[in-house]
């Protein structure tokens, strides 16, 4: 290993095997008869803070899975991770509640997991980093080696961006204490592949808490794209509404998720309970929806385009409604 760092290096290795051993993961074996073992890696990281500084050197010992067969040497792979969103609900009602926000990690919390399967591993030969440093990515990217006018405007757009909004940050006050939702569409934004963008910003405690903006199929009209949105921001408002929920503090106190739209004639099909359309996909989403407001998950409210928190993640705007829509999700400059 030759890096000015390697001293840090070893170390990070070194606390990498206390926490192995520690935890009884492995026991030295010989290899049974007909079984194979397979390799194993060392995974190196470097851990900042937010001003650039290094915080701590990772050093992970991980297995080559990618030599497996699925169906042969194993069936399911998930990693248990909690969305962004859980943790800015948190926030927000620590916010409303004035509770105090306490922080924890758990120290290679995968180690803690059990194993049934009898799984045999070679053991680490060595310390090679075996770097993918150089992989990136984003569409941008693609790019990068050829890129044309257009791609360096691009590019000067999205620095101009992060220049311009580093100061900001999501900052949650008490009010309004409720969850809101709002929903929003672009027809054909994508003139290259004709596709509409779909998307969604929640609300709690004045500040954003879960958002997204998706480019999904190709519709027929401003109608449908709006009703897909529609549809996915439901399904989102009723995760979150089930999470709130399982909170005990706040179970009692969660109401119908009011989602806020700016297409009257979307809001009228959502209430209406027939589904003239031959699109089956739309006839989904229409069914969908009407059980979510028969269930009282959410219910629908109209809103002008200007007082629209999305509209940001849908269309192009004017600087004076940028800053509106932005103060109105929470973003403000830091103290």
């Amino acid at each position: 290993m030759a890096s000015r760092d390697t001293a840090f290096w070893k170390e990070a290795i070194n606390d990498e095997m206390d926490s192995i051993m520690s935890n009884q993961t492995w026991e030295l074996v010989d290899l049974p008869p007909g079984s194979k073992p397979i390799g194993c890696k060392w995974v190196f990281r470097r851990k900042y803070h937010t001003d650039g500084m290094i915080q701590t050197f990772k050093a992970r010992l991980v297995a080559k899975r990618f030599k497996q067969r699925e169906g042969t040497d194993y069936f399911d792979t998930y990693a248990p991770v909690a969305r962004t969103a859980s943790f800015r609900i948190l926030f927000a009602l620590a916010s409303i509640h004035n509770l105090f926000v306490h922080q924890m990690d758990v120290k290679t919390a995968f180690l803690n997991g059990d194993l049934n399967e009898e799984v045999y591993m070679e053991q680490p030969e060595g310390f090679v980093l075996l770097g993918n440093e150089n992989k990136v990515f984003s569409k941008l990217s693609r790019f990068i080696s050829n890129p044309s006018m257009e791609h360096w405007k691009a590019i000067g757009r999205v620095l101009g961006y992060l220049k311009n909004t580093k100061e900001l940050s999501l900052q949650y006050s008490k009010f309004p204490a409720i969850l809101e939702g709002y929903s929003d569409a672009s027809w054909i934004l994508s003139v290259g592949d004709n596709l509409s963008t779909t998307c969604w910003v929640f609300t709690l405690g004045g500040e954003a808490i879960s958002w997204a903006s998706k480019q999904t199929c190709i519709s027929h009209s401003t109608m449908e794209i709006e009703f897909i949105a529609l549809a996915a921001t439901g399904k989102e408002a009723g995760w979150l509404r089930d999470l709130m929920m399982d909170i005990p503090f706040t179970a009692n106190n969660v109401s119908t998720v009011s989602i806020h739209c700016d297409s009257q004639a979307t809001l009228a099909r959502a209430y209406s309970g027939v589904y003239n359309g031959k699109s089956r996909h739309i006839s989904i989403r229409h069914e969908y929806v009407r059980q979510l407001i028969q269930y009282g998950i959410i219910s629908i409210s109209f809103v002008r385009s200007s007082g629209n928190l999305v509209d940001p993640f849908a269309k192009p705007l004017t600087r004076d409604l940028a800053r509106i829509t932005s103060k109105g999700i929470g973003l403000k400059l830091l103290k």
